[in-house]
């Protein structure tokens, strides 16, 4: 494991987050479209059922994620209905012809569609359907609005293309930008701030990405561990893209560049990066490549024991930390991010609640596990059980002790949770995508080790149950879905009659791979 300090904001490759997700409207749909005319914005609806799972998916685990929020809520008037409601919801779905769930349109705020997309989606694919729609999204001239000829012709004015960059992130000016302006400028703070709001949006072959790796000293002393995560941005980011038209040698690219990116950029593996490719553009051979690759020379070489260790010495790090009175440096930007970290943390509590007792925290990490830490260099004040964090404005915050207990409670299985998501993730996606036997057994193989890890985890057994139940197993299909219910709660009523209704329709052979892969 990488050395990190670890006062801990799990960051979705670069969670800058100001906002804890996407924040949908709450009026009528004639108020919606109404806002969307006055602020001259597109509007995203989420068009969803109460028994879809991949909705719930969705709204559960993506749609709070701050990098999601930060793209939709700058650029849409969000919007979510469901579509077997009456009034707004039903009417929608009948209007835009929704057949399937979710559906994602994407509207003109004079009510016309201009994009829609379908299905569960992980962070960076759901991040791309926004960017795929904005390209489709043609803006009515405004007032305030300069034509492209009036851009055009004052690509070359720095000042008004810092200006136009100031009031929000825009790739193409940014590099423009950093090109006329002299190259001593090209680590100013006003570059540094543009960073922030660009640093996401980077790819490998741009100048900005190059002018971050060239000056990557000068930047890591302004912009922390951010720099490294902008860095990794720049690679999933040019991944993503290479993804979309199958462009091998962008991906061979963006794989060399990441090889020789500092350590502290390089969080994930690189199979991993590999197998997100492959994934996006269908290639399941290419896929199972690097997941047997990944699984069987790495993560199936980590035994419970070895892992148990690491998170030990998390912890042991993290009280060393609070103990020697310096603990982190953190300003108002990274203070911020950390508070969002922790609003999700509790709303992830909140939701696995029903797992019961102290089951309620040991759940928690499939959607934080896999994510990188930020690592804060120390040198603020620490009383008590209080961290003293000075700000700009001399306001001094404090980080209580509840705060600092749920850090201390997420370092004390960040690394089970990591190794045992990531089985799961993988023995799942075969589940989903792969009909062959001997393909299916191996899957088996990384779900149960996922359980060696993490015993008792629900979701880890109903990945299981179900290569089992693909695997014509039926009776220990059926023996260990019984035993992922008796380790939910019934509490959580939608999730226990989904179990519920999984096992009926395994003892009664009723399964169709289309309604396990959707969840029902």
């Amino acid at each position: 494991m990488k050395k990190l300090i670890l006062i801990v904001v799990a960051l979705s490759f670069s969670l800058f987050g100001f906002s804890e997700g996407i924040e949908f409207e709450n009026g009528s749909w004639k108020e919606v479209l109404e806002k969307a005319k006055q602020t001259h914005k597109p509007i995203f609806v989420d068009v969803y059922t109460s028994w879809c799972g991949p909705c719930k998916t969705m709204s559960n685990n993506i749609f709070p994620q701050a990098k999601v929020g930060r793209i939709y809520n700058s650029q849409f008037i969000c919007y979510q209905v469901d579509a077997e409601r009456g009034g707004d919801g039903f009417a929608i779905a009948k209007a835009y012809q929704v057949k399937a769930y979710p559906t994602y349109l994407f509207i003109n705020p004079d009510g016309t569609l201009f994009y829609r997309a379908l299905g569960a989606r992980d962070v960076e694919n759901f991040i791309g359907v926004a960017r795929y729609a904005l390209a489709n999204f043609k803006r009515d001239p405004q007032p305030e609005q300069l034509s492209d000829a009036e851009c055009t012709r004052r690509a070359n004015d720095t000042i008004f293309l810092l200006d136009r960059l100031q009031k929000g992130p825009d790739d193409i000016l940014f590099d423009q930008y950093l090109k006329l302006i002299p190259e001593k400028e090209s680590t100013s703070m006003t570059v540094t701030e543009l960073y922030k709001k660009n640093g996401p949006y980077l790819n490998v072959y741009s100048f900005a990405y190059a002018n971050l790796v060239k000056n990557l000293v000068v930047f890591k002393e302004k912009l922390s561990d951010y720099v490294y995560s902008y860095l990794l941005d720049g690679i999933m980011n040019s991944v993503n893209a290479a993804a979309k038209t199958k462009n091998k040698e962008l991906l061979v690219s963006a794989m060399t560049i990441y090889k020789q990116l500092p350590e502290e950029a390089q969080y994930i593996h690189s199979f991993e990066i590999y197998m997100q490719y492959y994934k996006e553009t269908r290639e399941i051979d290419n896929y199972m490549k690097y997941a047997n690759k990944f699984c069987n020379n790495y993560l199936m070489q980590l035994d419970p024991d070895s892992i148990d260790k690491i998170d030990k010495v998390n912890v042991q790090l993290f009280e060393k930390q609070i103990n020697s009175g310096l603990f982190a440096r953190i300003d108002s930007t990274q203070f911020d991010q950390l508070m969002t970290y922790l609003k999700l943390y509790e709303k992830e509590i909140q939701k696995y609640s029903w797992m019961g007792g102290d089951l309620k925290y040991k759940i928690f990490a499939t959607n934080f596990g896999n994510k990188p830490f930020l690592k804060i260099y120390s040198d603020s004040i620490t009383h008590g059980n209080q961290l003293i964090i000075p700000s700009n404005s001399c306001v001094y915050t404090l980080i209580d002790t509840k705060q600092t207990d749920q850090i201390r409670e997420y370092l004390a299985h960040y690394e089970r949770n990591k190794i045992s998501g990531s089985l799961n993730d993988i023995a799942w996606e075969t589940f989903k995508k792969v009909s062959d036997q001997k393909v299916l057994e191996n899957a088996l193989l990384w779900s149960k080790h996922s359980l060696e890890i993490y015993p008792n985890n629900p979701f880890y057994m109903e990945t299981y149950a179900n290569l089992l139940y693909k695997l014509n197993r039926t009776d220990e299909a059926i023996a260990k879905e019984k035993e992922a219910l008796r380790y939910a709660n019934k509490k959580n009523g939608n999730l226990y009659k989904m179990m519920e209704n999984k096992l009926r329709k395994m003892k009664a052979g009723e399964i169709t791979w289309l309604s396990v892969n959707d969840g029902n």
